[in-house]
């Protein structure tokens, strides 16, 4: 049974590989190819094979660790906006006040949106992505906090247990993103990103990538749509009843709701921007 399944994976790890270089390629080739790392860096070494070879293994390592992590973290943010609609109006009115309605967020804007920088903190924290890491191993002997740590042992770093921990975030169940919000006497708990992303040397190295790219995807649903609870067929809202899955990307499971355009303004700027992509 194994060596059949890893047969598969071991298939898939080159599909997943070799596909989407066959498309970036007939796309570069009939010049519709978006820029993007692996076209940039094709375009740089077209007659070297070894780094082409780098370059796809890059873009796909890349890809599939980035790709899933900032989809169950932005999950995690239209779950919390439909269940805290105050949260919600809020971030709105600071992007209104700030951005306005004429145009979607860029990132030249985040040092002025405090409120939604502190929900994709709180984002983080309250239901982490990776919620026991990436497992490290000892190289010496070690001793932390009187416990003795032999070389070679396992380490696993308990991102779960940290982000509720309630001497360092009081009511850890509750989704409150005023608790990162800066104020002039208040100390600020420990940034989630300290620990969503891993630890020490071996820390995600696509840890800004995905800060950002999580921040933007926020930002624009949040300046253009109304995420609300779906209706039952009496035309009541229905609370989302979710579980998250407890694989090392931690996802929630499918729920239901509604995204309504906050303008015709709104619209206009959301069929820009798929055109634009």
């Amino acid at each position: 049974m194994f060596l059949r399944k890893a047969a598969k994976w071991a298939l898939d790890s080159i599909t997943i590989k070799e596909r989407p270089w066959e498309w970036l390629s007939k796309s570069m080739a009939d010049g519709t190819a978006l820029p993007s790392f692996a076209s940039r860096n094709a375009e740089r070494n077209p007659d070297n094979p070894e780094m082409i070879e780098v370059i796809k293994n890059c873009s796909a390592v890349a890809y599939l660790a980035g790709s899933d992590t900032t989809v169950s973290v932005v999950l995690t943010f239209v779950l919390a906006m439909v269940s805290h609609p105050e949260v919600q109006a809020r971030a709105q009115a600071e992007i209104d006040s700030v951005v306005g309605s004429e145009r979607l967020p860029d990132f030249s804007d985040r040092d002025k949106l405090p409120y939604v920088e502190a929900i994709l903190a709180e984002t983080l924290r309250w239901h982490p992505t990776v919620p026991l890491s990436v497992p490290h191993r000892c190289i010496t002997d070690d001793v932390y906090n009187g416990y003795y740590i032999p070389a070679g042992a396992t380490i696993v770093g308990n991102v779960w247990s940290i982000m509720y921990d309630e001497t360092l975030y009081p009511e850890p169940s509750a989704f409150r993103p005023e608790r990162f919000v800066k104020e002039e006497g208040k100390e600020l708990p420990p940034h989630p990103e300290r620990f969503a992303f891993g630890f020490g040397r071996r820390v995600c190295p696509g840890k800004s990538l995905a800060d950002n790219s999580a921040w933007i995807l926020i930002a624009y649903l949040l300046s253009t749509f109304d995420m609300k609870k779906a209706l039952d067929q009496d035309g009541q809202e229905v609370d989302p009843e979710v579980e998250y899955n407890d694989g090392l990307v931690s996802h929630p499971s499918h729920f239901q709701c509604r995204f309504i355009p906050r303008s015709e303004k709104a619209t206009e700027l959301i069929r820009g921007a798929k055109q634009e992509n």
